[in-house]
């Protein structure tokens, strides 16, 4: 009869299953911090960084109107402190991976990125941040321009600019 009550129980959620006790998170972040390994690391991000560095280019050009070869020269000076950074970037992602992914997540997770598949995603995931980014940069000239112009009927009326 105990054994009907607990099986009861425990069909209506009343007392948890140990399986369903959430892992400690220095176990979690232990499979985070493996999931980052297995997506590639430090290494993976630095080459996605060098993937995207001809958009910061652009996107300083535009920004700061610049001519090219002092916004190369500029995003490259910056890139080794972007880069200094890239270690705590991945332990703050590895942070919220534990907070928000189960540890069996984590983990399931770990072994695609340890497949074949996802060795050959890894591979192009460069070129794909940079194709997006390529992508990108039409939407945000549009937006920009919107942008001045209302600043700029803001100012022929005398008011203060508003969003759109």
């Amino acid at each position: 009869m105990r054994f009907l009550v607990l099986a009861a129980a425990i069909w209506i959620g009343a007392v948890p299953l140990a399986r369903a006790q959430p892992a400690p998170i220095d176990e979690t972040m232990q499979a985070a911090l493996d999931l980052q390994q297995a997506m590639g690391g430090v290494e993976a991000t630095r080459r996605a960084l060098q993937a995207i560095q001809p958009q910061m280019v652009r996107q300083l050009m535009q920004t700061s109107h610049m001519p090219i070869g002092e916004a190369s020269e500029r995003i490259a000076q910056l890139m080794p402190d972007i880069e200094k950074h890239v270690p705590e970037l991945l332990q703050a992602k590895a942070r919220s991976f534990a907070k928000y992914l189960t540890l069996r997540d984590l983990q399931a997770m770990t072994a695609f990125y340890r497949s074949d598949a996802a060795r050959d995603l890894l591979a192009h995931q460069a070129a794909i941040a940079s194709d997006s980014m390529a992508a990108m940069q039409p939407m945000i000239r549009d937006l920009m321009a919107k942008a001045k112009a209302l600043a700029e009927q803001s100012q022929k009326q005398g008011a203060a600019p508003t969003s759109p």
